[in-house]
């Protein structure tokens, strides 16, 4: 049986393609395994399958299950992905503030997990969205921050892909020559990657870009190279795709034969998409308007109406009934101009109006995510106040955080006589006082690798986990302790205890998190601390024994009675070897 990792190289390869049997076949061999984690990819690849053949209501039937097995495997980084597959739906049916939601709550996981490709990913998704609701300038904006992207991390067939749609938005926009040179580079980029899929289908925008500019001849050739490859890779969309450009063009030019022929080799492929396939039709009935087959040209129009009235495609709807409206001119049909002028208006005003509602639907999607962002930025900022940074970061990703850590070195420090000493100073002054020391703590735990863990009073805690030169690390940061407390506030005198074990540690609490340590070595660490001198740093043997043979002077104190322990011998951290 393959793994995981094999199938889902494989699943990559068939979405590139548009390979939907391929994917059918890789979910029922992810389903062989009979995991959450394998049933939960199955039920992503056939969303996926399903969404290219357009069967919306299965495709997202399959993305529920997926979204409900990966949100009880806390496996938030595909859970993301899924999300934005949903978001891919609702961009294919038009439901653009649905849309646009999923994408941004898909782009805050990625960012929160720093999966920086994933987020390039939705990045372009959202600019596609602010392009089909006619925000172009937006759409380049979030295109070219994705192109940014991609370009920092190296992900050249992702900045071919972006490249290619900034191309595909200066050609809407009229900007031939500009989309031409974006064109021919993200083509140059698929070519440099290898990515013959990805070049196949620029070649043959760079085909629509010469079109637009009136070069029929350049057209021509860019789609007849498309084709050839398209056929070759089996992209069957692709090819009734640029066989229509092909006939457009042949039409485009009053080549009624080759445009005839062209028509007939279309259909003999099998034509899935609906537009693409209705267009067939519709260019049929321009060969035949040409022919002066007026009853001909109606029935293949109606045709291509019904094709896109059953998917629900409006604006095409739109389209033809406007053709139909101006053949029923030329057949004097008066009746007939009535209806379609009617049904054209109608559409009109309802795609006018529902473009409103999308927009507004974007807008409510925008303000429910930035809130949710808000709060969510308003729980980061907490976490990071009062949690060692790698340890937010594990919360934020869910993670329950309760470690048993085998060897860790536990410093405890305390300022002898504090209390009295501030009873007589302002409240004021005592804060900025325990300020300024435990803020030069904080930086000499952070220059020497150790984690702060709490302040109690006029304690300080800290903990060496991990690195294999804990132990030094932490002797290394007691003596600057030391140090520094006495060259900034020579007022103020030090005990500082170290021990070194096994620890457990853990975030408690629900309102206020604390990442807290426990043990034994714990309690000997703050006893090391609470039985030594002023001035000077109290180690237990075990510590001195493991950093034996570090550049240290150390020197044995004796015999100490530790409560809970009984008689221990301990020793005193002088300094660095001299």
């Amino acid at each position: 049986m393959r793994t995981l990792d094999e199938i889902r190289f494989d699943i990559n390869q068939a979405l590139s393609t548009n390979a939907t049997d391929a994917l059918s076949d890789l979910a029922q061999e992810l389903r062989q395994h009979n995991t959450p984690q394998s049933t939960a990819a199955a039920e992503n690849a056939l969303g996926a399958a399903h969404t290219m053949v357009g069967d919306v209501a299965t495709a997202l039937e399959h993305y529920e299950k997926a979204i409900s097995l990966y949100k009880g495997l806390g496996d938030n980084a595909h859970l993301a992905n899924v999300t934005t597959n949903v978001g891919n739906v609702y961009m294919q049916t038009g439901d653009y503030g649905l849309a646009m939601e999923h994408f941004r709550r898909a782009l805050d996981v990625h960012e929160e997990l720093g999966n920086r490709k994933s987020a390039a990913n939705t990045i372009c998704n959202i600019g596609s969205i602010l392009y089909l609701v006619g925000d172009y300038p937006g759409a380049v904006e979030y295109l070219q921050r994705a192109s940014s992207m991609y370009e920092d991390l190296g992900e050249r067939a992702g900045l071919a892909l972006v490249v290619g749609n900034i191309g595909g938005v200066l050609l809407e926009t009229g900007e031939y020559a500009s989309a031409l040179e974006h064109l021919q580079t993200a083509l140059a980029i698929h070519d440099e990657v290898g990515d013959r899929f990805g070049a196949a289908r620029t070649v043959a925008n760079v085909g629509a870009a010469f079109q637009a500019l009136g070069n029929h001849d350049k057209a021509m050739e860019y789609c007849q190279r498309a084709f050839a490859e398209q056929e070759a890779l089996g992209d069957r969309t692709g090819v009734a795709s640029t066989l229509g450009s092909m006939i457009e063009l042949r039409l485009a030019e009053g080549s009624i034969d080759e445009a005839t022929q062209l028509l007939d080799v279309q259909a003999s492929h099998d034509i899935i998409e609906p537009q693409v396939l209705a267009k067939h039709w519709y260019n049929r009935a321009k060969v035949a308007e040409a022919n002066n087959d007026l009853d001909a040209t109606k029935r293949h129009m109606e045709h291509a109406l019904a094709i896109v009235t059953e998917a629900g495609a409006r604006s095409d709807m739109c389209m033809y009934h406007k053709a139909l409206r101006d053949l029923t001119q030329q057949r004097n049909d008066f009746p007939g101009y009535i209806a379609h002028n009617n049904e054209y208006l109608r559409i009109t005003e309802e795609i006018r109006g529902k473009d409103a509602t999308q927009k507004m639907a974007m807008l409510e999607a925008d303000k429910r995510i930035a809130a949710e962002r808000a709060e969510k930025e308003k729980h980061r900022a907490l976490l990071y106040n009062t949690l060692p940074p790698s340890i937010a970061d594990r919360v934020l990703r869910g993670e329950v955080v309760n470690d048993a850590i085998d060897m860790a070195a536990i410093m405890f420090m305390d300022m002898v006589g504090f209390t009295t000493m501030s009873s007589g100073m302002a409240p004021s002054n005592v804060v900025t006082l325990l300020s300024s020391i435990f803020s030069a703590c904080d930086a000499i735990m952070a220059e020497h690798g150790l984690m702060k863990i709490k302040t109690i009073g006029d304690s300080y805690m800290a903990a060496a986990f991990a690195q294999p030169d804990a132990l030094a690390q932490a002797a290394r940061a007691a003596l600057q302790t030391l140090s520094t407390i006495t060259r900034l506030h020579p007022e103020i005198v030090v005990r500082i205890g170290l021990h070194c074990g096994p620890v457990t540690a853990g975030v408690i609490g629900i309102e206020r998190l604390q990442y807290d340590v426990w043990g034994d070595t714990v309690n000997v660490a703050s006893r090391m601390e609470s039985t030594g001198e002023p001035g000077r740093i109290h180690i237990s043997e075990a510590f001195a024994n493991t950093l034996a043979g570090a550049p240290f002077s150390i020197v044995e104190r004796g015999t100490v009675n530790i409560k809970g322990k009984g008689d221990m011998t301990t020793y005193w951290l002088e300094g660095p070897a001299t």
